[in-house]
């Protein structure tokens, strides 16, 4: 391939500078149009101006992932002193990118700045002409090498959390009423205004605050905050950003020293990192990821009413009955995009939005990046005038609200020199704000955004039980999750036309207490994407979450959109990028295909890709399971260390009232292990229940172990008249645990059915089905252990059942008894006789018959070759 002689003169018009600003964006956009780089930012960097010409930030997969710079001509990036090189790598460090391309006639130079010293390659353009293309980066990324510096928004976390620590103790009898959010917040302003205005040109110290500590009469915490605010001519204290100033002076007893270290750290990174922190260039990309990770996954133990940015208790635990969880930055991103592409240019920079769940505001932030995008053609600071104060946020939290008015503050600084004088935050529980301000809510914003509390029914207090039931009315299914009454918020505020983006737990899809949600969304909303996340670990609490997005309909609108669906087990970022491109994918990382708005009239939302169609067509036409067996739940003890057993420890001689125990882990596919180590505590002898005395009489060692336990089980929630100290909570009568039954684990990551046919195994909690009809019931256990653990059955399970954390599906009676089954009676007997032969030999141990069952069991439901290769998924 010859080298591309086009891209070769951008390089050189670049490196030497001939073009003047607007030109030179123009031409770096041709720079990543030419070689398939999606921009996200054009930099003017001038700490760097005397080694670079022009910067540009680029995405992959709706992350930034590299920042290329074009160097000086004459000064190759190999050929500059190590301090050069860091500065110029501090500039990608700083926007939380890892990578930094250098471009020139004969190639790229690319660093890596995430180990110290930071890792260099080149490619020559000479050896694959492709050189200067984002397919070239495709390669160097697979060989990216192992970090040793932290990622900025760690390092920053790490800093912050350390202080906290040291601080707290020192500050405790001053800090009554006070948070040390303010301290944090104070130094992060004062930081970014430093940053910034070194970036605008002004000549201040290197390192301003401790500079500030020397000067006499600024030996004081809230005196150097002070000074710093007066030197970038702030005269009007930032009272929405950072309280009260009389605060401040609480952290005056910090002494001299103290302070010279504290402010210190965040000037350089800590963390064996060889960069300066540059507030100017996080406060525009970076800092919004740093709030969300910090405020979202690290809170206080005791929720208090102080408002504080940051916890003020030493241990740092995450709070589930606040409901905030870390937001990656690709799904902010994904919001603010879509709503780019579908809106016009000047429209879309002046779209109302609302996020009634902001957390730190990322997505706010990341909509008012774009929104102010430098790459458009746009005067920034008259735009971000306008767009700020199109936002309104909400959130209970007090953190949260103090870290989203610092954050936006900090964007609107770098963007336009000044600090916005209002931020429409507002500190209160979502749904009482809105139903005392519905007048002036409902029906009024082009978009809201939000990633709401995933708080249960059980976790709610009971003012928010209420709150919640009496706000969704009828569209309240059972025990109403927190979600469902923030989703119902969003769709009331949003205007017809407009749209409403959340991430939602995979359960709304098929909740029943989400059911009449669900129906009044078909009726009065368009389904434009949902994004099936669930295979993909977006968070780290074991919460499995999809993307909706729904459009308001529009009276008499001539046409209806059809839905976007993805599905995605790999590269979420590609693939959510291709819907905002509108391609439709199907490989074997993700699927990206579209459906009617009709595929919504179901009651639950499965759904499926096109090659899945027919499939579901002929599965649809045969009987639920629930016809043939019945499912029932395991046994619950209350107290399991307790009543389970090593099978050795247990008197041979009072074995009769000990069953064997098999626990989830050990369950396997088809047939249950032999020897089984442990025992549980079973309190029937011939059908009936143990009473107290025959247990003390005939199986006194058993009845000596339980007293000794006595004071362990008596605490049990579940002890009374009829359910005594001494007894399991819910040991389930033999009638349903003691037969031929298939057992299977309640969390599956692929099916693990198998057979008991001696009827004594017991299983704790997990899922076990025995055959309605017992004229038959060991065949007719048989074929259904085979269609069980058949491809087809377990596509049914992973549609219909619940995500749990790792990806695992939760098996239960409601979800395993709706799943179809071919009938055994419309089996021919031949075919019958085989498979159950089949059965039997892998019952037996033979491993290699398994495909064989698959094969036959497929046919039974009727699927052809092509289409059994579509269920080809382990």
């Amino acid at each position: 391939m010859a080298i591309d002689n086009k891209v070769l003169g951008i390089i050189e018009n670049l490196t030497r500078g001939t073009t003047g600003l607007t030109n030179r964006r123009v031409v770096l956009l041709e720079f990543a149009r030419i070689n398939g780089w999606r921009p996200s930012d054009t930099e003017d960097y001038p700490l760097v101006s005397d080694l670079a010409n022009a910067h540009l930030v680029v995405e992959h997969g709706l992350d930034n992932s590299i920042v290329i710079s074009f160097l000086k001509s004459g000064t190759p990036y190999s050929h500059l002193e190590r301090s050069d090189k860091l500065r110029l790598l501090a500039l990608s460090y700083n926007n939380l990118v890892d990578w930094h391309f250098f471009p020139d006639s004969e190639g790229v130079q690319w660093a890596f700045n995430r180990t110290n010293p930071p890792s260099e390659g080149r490619l020559s353009v000479y050896d694959d002409p492709e050189s200067w293309t984002a397919k070239a980066f495709e390669k160097i990324v697979g060989r990216r090498p192992s970090p040793n510096v932290k990622a900025l928004d760690d390092a920053l976390i790490t800093t912050i959390s350390e202080w906290r620590r040291k601080l707290a103790q020192e500050l405790q009898s001053e800090r009554k009423t006070e948070s040390l959010s303010l301290l944090f917040s104070a130094i992060l302003f004062a930081r970014a205004l430093e940053d910034a205005g070194r970036l605008q040109g002004q000549q201040t110290p290197t390192d301003l605050l401790t500079d500030l500590l020397a000067l006499p009469g600024s030996g004081t915490f809230s005196s150097c905050i002070e000074a710093a605010l007066s030197k970038f001519e702030l005269h009007e204290y930032p009272v929405t950003v950072l309280g009260e100033q009389r605060l401040l002076k609480t952290f005056d007893m910090l002494n001299r020293q103290t302070l010279y270290s504290l402010f210190s750290d965040f000037y350089r990174n800590q963390s064996y990192s060889p960069y300066r922190y540059d507030f100017s260039v996080m406060s525009k990309h970076a800092l919004s990821r740093i709030y969300e990770n910090y405020v979202s996954l690290l809170r206080e133990k005791e929720p208090s009413p102080q408002m504080r940015f940051f916890p003020d208790l030493p241990d740092e635990v995450r709070n589930k009955a606040l409901g905030g969880i870390y937001t990656p930055q690709y799904i902010a991103r994904f919001f603010a995009k879509f709503l780019k592409e579908n809106y016009t240019p000047p429209r879309f920079r002046s779209l109302r939005v609302a996020d009634p769940a902001c957390g730190s505001g990322i997505f706010p932030r990341t909509l008012l990046e774009l929104q102010c995008d430098p790459i458009q053609d746009i005067d920034v600071k008259q735009t971000a005038s306008s767009a700020f104060g199109n936002v309104l946020c909400i959130d209970v939290d007090p953190n949260a609200c103090q870290a989203t008015r610092l954050s936006l503050a900090l964007l609107h600084l770098v963007l336009t020199g000044q600090v916005p004088k209002n931020l429409d935050v507002v500190e209160k529980e979502t749904i009482r704000y809105y139903t005392a301000h519905k007048n002036s809510l409902a029906g009024k914003f082009d978009a809201v955004m939000a990633n709401p509390p995933y708080v249960k029914w059980e976790r709610l207090d009971s003012e928010l039980r209420t709150r919640f039931k009496t706000f969704l009315g009828a569209l309240g299914g059972g025990r109403t999750d927190a979600y469902q009454a923030h989703l119902e918020v969003g769709l009331q505020m949003v205007k017809p036309g407009g749209y409403v983006l959340y991430v939602l737990p995979h359960a709304f899809l098929m909740s029943n207490n989400s059911a009449t949600l669900r129906k009044r969304i078909s009726d009065h909303y368009w389904v434009r994407v949902i994004a099936d996340l669930s295979e993909i670990p977006v968070f780290d609490v074991g919460s499995y979450v999809i993307l909706l997005v729904l459009q308001r309909r529009v009276a008499d609108a001539k046409e209806t959109p059809r839905a976007t669906v993805v599905k995605c087990k790999e590269f979420v970022g590609h693939a959510l990028q291709d819907v905002i491109e509108n391609r439709l994918v199907e490989d074997e990382f993700y699927s990206v295909y579209q459906v009617p708005q009709d595929a919504f009239r179901h009651a639950e939302w499965t759904i499926l890709p096109p090659k899945e169609f027919s499939i579901s067509s002929k599965v649809s036409k045969k009987s639920p399971l629930h016809k043939f067996l019945e499912t029932a739940e395991g046994f619950i003890t209350g107290a399991d260390d307790v009543f389970i057993r090593i099978r050795s420890d247990v008197p041979n001689d009072e074995a009769r009232i000990y069953k064997p125990y098999l626990p989830d882990r050990e369950m396997a596919r088809y047939a249950v292990p032999k020897g089984l180590k442990k025992v549980v505590f079973y309190p029937y002898v011939d059908g009936k229940k143990l009473a107290v005395d025959q247990l003390e009489s005939e199986f006194p060692r058993t009845w000596h172990y339980l007293m000794s336990k006595k004071r362990e089980l008596s605490r049990r929630g579940s002890v009374s008249t009829s359910n005594p100290w001494w007894c399991p909570v819910r040991p389930r009568s033999p009638k349903t645990m003691l037969r031929h039954k298939i057992v299977s684990p309640h969390l599956v990551a692929k099916p693990r059915f198998a057979l008991d046919l001696t009827g004594d195994i017991l299983v704790s909690r997990s899922p076990l089905m025995y055959a309605k009809s017992v004229d038959n019931e060991d065949a007719d256990l048989r074929y259904f252990l085979a269609v069980m653990n058949s491809r087809v059955f377990f596509w049914q399970m992973m549609n219909l059942s619940h995500k749990y954390a790792r990806g695992y599906l939760m098996l239960e009676k409601k979800t395993l008894d709706p799943l179809l089954v071919p009938d055994p009676s419309d089996v021919p007997t031949s075919r019958m006789a085989e498979l159950l032969q089949l059965v039997d030999e892998r019952l037996g141990g033979a491993l290699g018959v398994e495909d064989d069952i698959d094969k036959i069991v497929s046919e039974l439901y009727g699927l052809t070759v092509p289409e059994m290769k579509a269920l080809n998924f382990w």
